[in-house]
């Protein structure tokens, strides 16, 4: 019976042919050597995984800029200096997002490490939105007549703050688990942004020493919270 049953499965299936088989594997060979990932296309591969609300935020903060440039508000600096929380807000979510869906551990069984996926996404957000600032600092510093040293402080000095303190929460079993916590500490930013909206004396010549120190010592603070976001994921990393 056993002989039979082996001799019709070999009747319903021919032998490969051997030329066929070491083509394949050839082919294969070469295809897999090519699949052989640089940094651009870990890069680019990442770019598509972001999510458009990062973007759309983004984009949102050039297009208030350009607005109350266009209409002539007095309070323009103010305005996107109170959104650049959110910006960064919603970024700082988007970059823990594996740990807040816990695919963290799943992510780190593929082809990437858990650590060169955290890095591209830190690299693909981080260079829009320093280009971002760029170009609202370049948009506004003359209407401001606060000069393209200050207004670049008064964009910067928010969006780091917020995204400082918001890496701190999301490191926090209660922040993990919780996405609006991001979102308030934007929030409560922007709210000490409008406080100080009309209070000229603190944009003075005088204080502006102070503003670049705040700015200087945020930016340490951001890479220095970076890096200890790639220290967390250590102990997943290849």
């Amino acid at each position: 019976m056993e002989k039979r049953f082996k001799n019709r499965i070999r009747q319903a299936a021919d032998d490969p042919d051997p030329t066929a088989k070491d083509a394949f594997i050839r082919t294969y060979r070469r295809l897999g050597s090519c699949r052989e990932m640089r940094s651009w296309d870990i890069l680019k591969s990442q770019a598509g995984y972001i999510r458009k609300s990062v973007w759309m935020i983004s984009l949102f903060a050039l297009l208030l800029a350009v607005v109350e440039l266009h209409a002539g508000s007095r309070h323009m600096i103010m305005m996107v200096s109170a959104w650049m929380p959110f910006v960064s807000g919603i970024a700082v979510i988007e970059t823990f997002r594996s740990e807040l869906h816990s695919m963290t551990e799943l992510e780190s069984a593929t082809k990437l490490s858990i650590r060169g996926i955290l890095f591209a996404r830190i690299i693909c957000i981080g260079t829009v939105h320093v280009i971002l600032i760029l170009l609202l600092t370049v948009l506004m510093a003359r209407s401001s007549g606060h000069g393209y040293w200050m207004t670049g402080a008064m964009i910067t000095i928010p969006y780091l703050l917020s995204s400082v303190v918001s890496m701190e929460a999301e490191r926090t079993a209660f922040g993990r688990r919780n996405v609006f916590v991001c979102i308030i500490i934007s929030v409560f930013t922007a709210f000490l942004v409008i406080m100080l909206q009309g209070r000229e004396l603190y944009f003075a010549e005088g204080y502006r020493e102070i503003w670049y120190l705040a700015a200087m010592l945020l930016l340490a603070a951001e890479c220095h919270e970076v890096k200890k976001t790639f220290r967390s994921v250590q102990i997943y990393g290849r």
